[in-house]
């Protein structure tokens, strides 16, 4: 049969067919329309609802709901979907834009933030087009500390390599704080939490110095070395390089004017090793004469 063209109210055209079948047979077959009512059905409207990253601009969750045109569209802040959605963001270093706010008749209402719009743009339309209402979530930040520390174990042995005496470690630690953007899990250490430029500072009241030691007197050895000096670490020169390697200057360490760290966000130590090497006294005997008697 060929379709039946009719008009709706605001005089969209729309088309009606019938269709029928016998299979391998053929026979004519027809069908004769004496009245025809025509009662609209409404589209269902949808609407989506993005989650948005609002420093890199990118989409990062959808949600979507349908419902009748005219209909309030209501995402719902008791909606599990939504609440489940927000929490893991949340649980993954987001918050919302603090400027998207709710009006108290929305909380009532139990809208969530559908941002620049109002409860009455917030309707299902007619159409098949999507309507999309965004939420804007931000990084959150946090303060991430980096330690540095210079051990110094001075080794006292025998010319075998034996202990002869206990050994002695003393050390000093430096500490510097960054920015920790807490989606990426990245670090920005040339700033610190209070938004000036980056400094390293000693940790928990140490010395810049290492104090020198005196070697231990030990019968029948010698020290090769009566005292090691102190070591200073020069914290106001500290540096940091384009490569993240940490140069830290030092003064009075043997074989050293600095020790290099690299910039890992972790707690990193290197270790100063000063040897003293005792030699044992030789044995000899003394022989007392008498000049009168030559005895």
């Amino acid at each position: 049969m060929r379709p039946t063209r009719a008009s709706t109210a605001d005089s969209l055209p729309i088309s009606m067919a019938i269709f029928a079948s016998t299979g391998w047979a053929k026979n004519l077959q027809q069908v004769k329309i004496t009245d025809f009512d025509y009662t609209s059905w409404e589209t269902t409207g949808s609407a989506v609802l993005k989650y948005v990253d609002s420093t890199t601009g990118k989409t990062i969750a959808r949600d979507s709901v349908q419902g009748d045109p005219g209909a309030a569209i209501n995402f719902g802040t008791n909606n599990v979907r939504y609440t489940n959605t927000l929490n893991y963001f949340k649980n993954h270093g987001y918050q919302l834009v603090p400027t998207q706010t709710l009006t108290t008749a929305d909380k009532d209402a139990g809208y969530v933030l559908m941002q620049g719009t109002t409860a009455s743009d917030r309707i299902f339309d007619d159409t098949d087009s999507v309507q999309e209402y965004v939420v804007y979530l931000e990084h959150t930040y946090s303060t991430a500390t980096e330690d540095k520390t210079i051990t110094e174990t001075v080794k006292y042995q025998k010319t075998n390599g034996e202990e002869i005496a206990p050994s002695e470690t003393k050390s000093v630690t430096v500490t510097h704080s960054g920015i920790k953007d807490n989606v990426t899990g990245q670090v920005n250490w040339t700033e610190d939490d209070k938004g000036g430029a980056d400094t390293w500072t000693l940790k928990d009241g140490d010395s810049a110095t290492i104090p020198g030691v005196t070697s231990p007197t030990i019968d029948h050895y010698v020290a090769d070395k009566t005292t090691i000096n102190p070591v200073t670490v020069d914290v106001a020169k500290i540096t940091t390089d384009a490569n993240g390697q940490i140069t830290m200057p030092l003064s009075g360490a043997p074989n050293a004017s600095t020790v290099t760290f690299t910039n890992d966000g972790g707690n990193q130590t290197q270790e100063l090793t000063q040897v003293v090497t005792y030699t044992e006294l030789g044995t000899f005997s003394v022989q007392y004469v008498d000049q009168d008697n030559g005895n």
